[in-house]
């Protein structure tokens, strides 16, 4: 993808010419797909990056860290405690750390998400 980088570390990211890469959740018939943008090494303390569900896609996912979701297009659902809440394009997700959802689409997904901390996958692993 396409990012200009200023040596005081500010970035610009070229979001329209991001491609995500299939994600490995646990489901073999999720069609989850994602790209981080933001390194650990560029930031320690934040994540970000871009996610894709196509139609009628849906994964289990518990969080060891929190979450923002800004839903560019599509419809995202994800359920919590047994409620569902149903999110659409210019929505934003919060979804706080130790939570247990399910992302799920019926028709399709894009949006961009930042995570704290960055190390969210480290941390996940070591549990």
């Amino acid at each position: 993808f396409d990012k200009e980088c200023d040596p005081s570390g500010l970035r610009l990211i070229r979001g329209k010419t991001v491609t995500c890469e299939k994600l490995d959740n646990g489901n073999p018939s999720s069609r989850a797909f994602l790209k981080d943008i933001v390194s650990t090494k560029e930031s320690p303390n934040m994540g970000a990056g871009f996610m894709t569900l196509e139609k009628n896609s849906s994964f289990d996912w518990e969080l060891c860290y929190e979450e923002l979701d800004y839903i560019i297009e599509g419809d995202l659902d994800i359920t919590i405690n047994g409620n569902t809440y149903k999110g659409k394009a210019g929505d934003v997700f919060f979804i706080p750390k130790n939570s247990k959802i399910t992302w799920s689409t019926k028709n399709s997904a894009r949006f961009f998400y930042s995570t704290y901390p960055a190390n969210w996958a480290e941390l996940a692993a070591s549990k």
